[in-house]
């Protein structure tokens, strides 16, 4: 589903919400580094085989990071 929305032969400009994103609103503003107007975090949870075989590949293709929510339980397999 991932790879869907990020397609190989292109970049992210814009990251629309959908019903599983938490956005925060009225937040002050925030002097971002380096002149930047924003920042996006991305997280994936529990760790499942797909985001280390599919999503890592296409972040570090583009010098992006993510946070992988691994399960203290399955914590082993990587």
């Amino acid at each position: 589903m991932f790879r869907r929305y990020f397609q190989s032969d292109c970049d992210i400009h814009l990251l629309i919400p959908n019903d599983r994103t938490h956005l925060v609103a009225d937040q002050p503003s925030f002097p971002w580094p380096n002149g930047e107007r924003a920042a996006v975090s991305l997280t994936f949870d529990d760790g499942v085989a797909s985001q280390y075989e599919t999503v890592i590949p296409m972040l570090n293709k583009r010098g992006f990071h993510g946070t992988v929510y691994i399960p203290m339980a399955e914590g082993g397999r990587f």
